[in-house]
Formats: C-alpha cells, sequence, structure tokens
C-alpha cells in the first residue's frame, strides 16, 4: 500500500503521510453485535423520552384537550386515550423495530461482502499524522538520552521489554 509523504505546513510540526487503503470485507458477526447495541440503545433513548413526553403532555392538559377535540370532531359521548397501553405498544413496537434494523443492517453487511467480492472492494485514501521529532537545544551540562522514556510492551511475554541485565 504505497504512500506519499507530505510535509505540514502548520505551527505542530506534523508530518502527513497519504495512504491508499482497501476495504474488502465486513465481518457480519461483529456488525450483528453492535448494530443490535446501538439500536437498542436509541430505542431505550426514544421510549424513555416519549414517556417524559407523554407525563408532560398530561400534566399540560394537552391529552385532554386532545381527546375532548375528538369528541367534538366525530361526534363521540366520550373518548379517552388509554396511555398504559399505547405505551405498551409502543415499547413492544419499537422492540421489533430494533430486530428488524439489526436484521437488515447484517444483511446489508453481507451483501456489501457479495458486492466487495465482484469489484475488488473501496478504495480510500487515508490521512496519517506523525509527529516531528524536534531537536532540542542542549544547554551546557545536559545530555542527550537515546533510551526511551516510556519501556515497549512485549505482547508475548505480557510485560514491558527491559533489556538483559547481568
Amino acid at each position: 500500500m504505497a504512500g506519499s509523504l507530505v510535509t505540514g505546513t502548520g505551527r505542530g510540526g506534523y508530518r502527513v503521510r497519504r495512504v491508499r487503503r482497501l476495504l474488502r470485507h465486513i465481518e457480519p458477526w461483529s456488525v450483528l453485535k453492535v448494530s443490535l447495541a446501538f439500536y437498542f440503545c436509541v430505542w431505550g433513548l426514544v421510549a424513555i423520552s416519549t414517556r417524559m413526553l407523554w407525563g408532560a403532555a398530561e400534566d399540560a392538559g394537552t391529552i385532554a384537550k386532545v381527546e375532548h377535540f375528538v369528541e367534538e370532531l366525530f361526534t363521540l359521548e366520550t373518548f379517552e386515550f388509554d396511555s398504559g397501553q399505547i405505551l405498551r405498544v409502543f415499547t413492544l413496537g419499537g422492540l421489533v423495530l430494533v430486530i428488524g434494523g439489526t436484521g437488515a443492517t447484517v444483511v446489508l453487511v453481507v451483501l456489501f461482502n457479495l458486492i466487495s467480492d465482484l469489484v475488488g472492494g473501496v478504495r480510500f485514501t487515508m490521512i496519517e499524522e506523525e509527529t516531528a521529532v524536534r531537536q532540542r537545544h542542549l544547554r551546557r551540562g545536559d545530555h542527550e538520552v537515546d533510551e526511551p522514556a516510556i519501556p515497549a510492551y512485549d505482547l508475548g511475554r505480557g510485560q514491558p521489554d527491559r533489556p538483559p541485565t547481568g
């Protein structure tokens, strides 16, 4: 994956490298987990905010005014909203939409993977910023240190790399 080096002109001293990447496959299992969590969060927010708005409308008398308006419009003797039933149906409908949205997202990812196999994937360009290492002017008596201040982490041993002693 070829990259071209472009030096930044800003004050930050960044070096920028453009890198072309290719996206060919998205794992459906990970998309299922992420979309399920996302849709549940959205459902929860909408359910809580709807309950709060319904309660505020009841306290303000808006629901009673709408009920009275429907009575007059259709010449009914009585008309009342069943708040508990409406919110239960709304909650169950939201759960159905969560499952449906998650299923649709996974189907779209599988479709993307199939199309990606035919056309070769999606190419895009990323810009990677690297902070430039600045040389400090050493004052008299200062010494330059070659070792990194933070030890690197060795994945095989699960502990920071240390130079051999002895």
